[in-house]
């Protein structure tokens, strides 16, 4: 199960190959609000744009905006590894 402690666990094994997904998923953002961007309302390229621009952001501020923001997983447990690992 993708929300449990075993496989957060897995995921702090491998925080490397997390990280750079994470990192994959930003510029996969990134290229979508361009790609889309005459296609999107505002509100979705906002959304689009402020995912792709949190690793420019500071540690605290990063994790403020993922709050804020909502951008979420749908367990504790996947929220927490997000956290941690962005």
């Amino acid at each position: 199960d993708a929300g449990s402690l075993s496989a957060l666990l897995r995921r702090l094994e491998n925080f490397g190959e997390t990280r750079r997904t994470y990192r994959e998923m930003f510029l996969q953002a990134e290229e979508f609000a361009e790609t889309y961007r005459d296609k999107l309302s505002e509100e979705q390229l906002r959304v689009v744009t402020r995912f792709a621009q949190l690793p420019q952001l500071g540690f605290f501020r990063r994790r403020l905006r993922i709050v804020l923001d909502g951008y979420f997983k749908n367990t504790f447990l996947r929220n927490l590894g997000l956290l941690l690992a962005v």
